[in-house]
């Protein structure tokens, strides 16, 4: 979703609310570089994804990983890098220090739907 000038990601979290362990990317929490030539070029990036429903089909293939959907409004001037990445899933990467996509963040949601 895009509203002048902005676009609506959504990024699979621990806690609510979030913290900047949230936003950090995997090289800032210190994962080893992946082997794999479309993982390491994302490892210095924060993992996002189009839709609420394609962070929350991600949440369920991996439950362990998060219990929580946050919902950031990003820029789309240039100051945040924004790329289309991993496949067809709807992922994207954002890169920016984790303070910076920390106050991005309007909401977080359950990952799961409550009925």
């Amino acid at each position: 979703m895009t509203d002048h000038g902005y676009r609506l990601f959504y990024r699979i979290a621990r806690t609510n609310p979030t913290t900047l362990y949230d936003y950090q990317s995997a090289k800032e929490r210190g994962f080893d570089e992946p082997q794999s030539p479309a993982h390491r070029a994302v490892w210095d990036g924060l993992s996002v994804y189009s839709t609420i429903n394609q962070a929350r089909r991600k949440q369920r293939i991996s439950p362990n990983i998060c219990k929580f959907i946050a919902v950031l409004r990003v820029p789309m001037d240039g100051t945040i890098r924004v790329m289309r990445t991993l496949g067809g899933d709807g992922h994207h990467t954002l890169w920016a220090p984790a303070p910076v996509l920390r106050s991005l963040e309007v909401s977080v949601e359950p990952a799961e739907r409550v009925h």
